[in-house]
């Protein structure tokens, strides 16, 4: 594809979430499928907004060719004891989260737990199916 690809930016209110009967990660679930974009041939990945710009030139935050991300059955794990890789965790250690959504088929596995390698590291931004905002996150 020649110039600059676009990538789409996804709205997910979080005013709903009360942490007992309805929760953030369930909000969160809910607006990816409404939005097609929930399942396991996608990966996860949660980041500040400070690093956007960057995002949508590069199709990363990150700097290399690896990402670190969640398929979707992670998303919604249990918190389990000595665990960091919750979402909930995740978001909580940014002021401003937003998450990307990348396509898994344009990635590899990589030698760690929840490391992912671009298949081709020249079209980063086509590996990206959304970036996704939260409204009302505290």
């Amino acid at each position: 594809m020649a110039g600059r690809t676009r990538i789409p930016t996804v709205t997910i209110d979080l005013n709903k979430a009360d942490g007992y009967a309805v929760d953030d990660t369930a909000l969160i679930i809910a607006g990816l499928e409404l939005h097609g974009l929930y399942g396991d041939q996608y990966l996860y990945t949660v980041f500040d907004a400070s690093a956007l710009r960057k995002f949508r030139q590069t199709g990363t935050y990150r700097d290399g060719d690896t990402i670190y991300a969640s398929k979707g059955n992670e998303l919604c794990e249990e918190e389990k004891p000595g665990s960091t890789e919750t979402l909930k965790k995740h978001l909580g250690l940014h002021d401003r989260p937003v998450m990307a959504v990348y396509d898994g088929t344009k990635f590899v596995e990589g030698g760690l737990r929840y490391e992912y390698r671009f298949r081709d590291p020249g079209k980063k931004p086509e590996a990206v199916k959304a970036v996704v905002k939260f409204k009302g996150f505290m």
